[in-house]
């Protein structure tokens, strides 16, 4: 689009001006928004958790719109970075680099709170660059993974609590297959899995409730309906923000229960092997460690580490760790699940 605007604004001498428009410049700003200071990039769906940006692409929109932040040069792609050598994108990074005179760097020199409220996606960070993402939406997206209500947390660089993004595109990754693959199914995220049933794809499941309290500090995802009719009667969770300095999160889940409930397990996932120590998870990176304290579940059940494989976009085979506790349903119509986290180092 931007290579047709500029070749058009010249061909028309400025007459026919695309730039000129408060949707492409709200476009043009998306890219920063995604960006954490520590080079770690929103990788939801088919996103990439170390996303490369458009040297020349960026230089060219700052000098379009004055808001538009141009991420460190250490995170730029380089010439390898399109397996495809699309022409276009790189001749256009030779030519257009270095040519702006407005715009500016991207730094994190506070606290940021993004809300996305048509995506339903949140994206905080603290000032030391720890910070979370969390989605709503539906599951009938462009590119979607059944991950209605998951999140990541990020820490020196890594995404501790991750969302493994874009596999391996093969023949059953755009097929009838395309959900038995990890990293597309909803156990392949961190969601609850319910009478173990995953999410079901399709715009009909969805989530309900997407809103952030300001005053609180606090997001509230109602996603339920993510899931096959008469499992459950409701999901809702809340992420608050708890402590700032240490950017430590609350994540409580409420579950309504329906007359077919037999067993919800919740789980999250890492690409650091996690250690357990009572109801402790301790998910350690080369860099960095969070702790997931968690409550509401009886002392004797046993928080589980399964170790799965992931094929990565580039065709890597990685490893992958769901932590699974079940969570225990007596009588009462309601339950509740709660994680602390907390980054340690």
């Amino acid at each position: 689009f931007v290579g047709f605007a500029e070749q058009l604004l010249r061909y028309s001498n400025g007459k026919i001006n695309l730039f000129n428009s408060d949707k492409v410049q709200k476009i043009a700003e998306f890219q920063q928004k995604l960006y954490f200071n520590c080079g770690q990039t929103v990788s939801f769906s088919d996103g990439d958790m170390q996303a490369k940006f458009r040297m020349g692409l960026t230089c060219f929109l700052a000098e379009q719109y004055d808001t538009v932040k141009i991420p460190s040069p250490e995170f730029a792609a380089d010439f390898e970075t399109d397996s495809c050598y699309r022409f276009m994108g790189l001749m256009r990074d030779y030519l257009w680099t270095g040519q702006r005179n407005s715009g500016g760097e991207l730094t994190v020199s506070a606290a940021r709170h993004e809300v996305l409220p048509f995506a339903q996606w949140s994206i905080c960070e603290s000032k030391n660059g720890v910070g979370f993402a969390i989605k709503g939406g539906n599951n009938g997206e462009p590119h979607n993974h059944n991950d209605i209500g998951s999140f990541l947390y990020v820490a020196e660089g890594e995404q501790l609590i991750c969302d493994l993004g874009a596999g391996e595109y093969t023949k059953d990754y755009f097929s009838a297959g395309r959900y038995d693959i990890l990293c597309n199914r909803s156990m392949g995220h961190s969601v609850p899995i319910i009478n173990g049933l995953e999410q079901q794809e399709g715009r009909d499941y969805h989530a309900s409730d997407f809103s952030w309290d300001a005053e609180k500090k606090e997001l509230t995802i109602s996603f339920g309906e993510a899931y096959p009719s008469g499992c459950i009667e409701s999901i809702e969770r809340k992420i608050q923000i708890t402590d700032e300095s240490r950017f430590s999160l609350k994540i409580t889940d409420s579950f309504i229960l329906a007359e077919k409930t037999e067993k919800i397990v919740e789980n999250l996932v890492t690409q650091y092997k996690p250690v357990v120590d009572k109801n402790c998870v301790f998910i350690k990176g080369t860099k960095g460690t969070c702790c997931v304290e968690i409550s509401g579940i009886e002392s004797d059940v046993a928080i589980q580490v399964i170790p799965q494989k992931h094929s990565n976009h580039s065709g890597v085979e990685e490893e992958v760790y769901l932590i699974q506790w079940s969570l225990p349903i007596l009588e009462q119509k309601e339950i509740q699940s709660n994680m602390c986290i907390t980054y340690l180092n």
